[in-house]
């Protein structure tokens, strides 16, 4: 799953606004021609929260309005 987040925290720091799941979803069907359950994407978000919640990050991620 770690390719999971690398390229869904690509997406997120890479976006010009806020980006949703189902942007995310999009994103990586195309890049990956196999679509990923919402689950699957939502799990990996919370641990890129998680990661950069550790002191040794100057920021966070957060999510908005869902």
């Amino acid at each position: 799953m770690e390719f999971l987040n690398q390229h869904i925290e690509s997406l997120i720091f890479t976006a010009k606004q806020p980006i949703t799941i189902a942007e995310i979803g999009d994103a990586l069907e195309h890049t990956f021609e196999m679509q990923f359950r919402k689950v699957e994407i939502k799990d990996a978000i919370g641990e890129i929260e998680k990661k950069y919640q550790s002191e040794q990050y100057p920021f966070e991620v957060v999510g908005i309005a869902d």
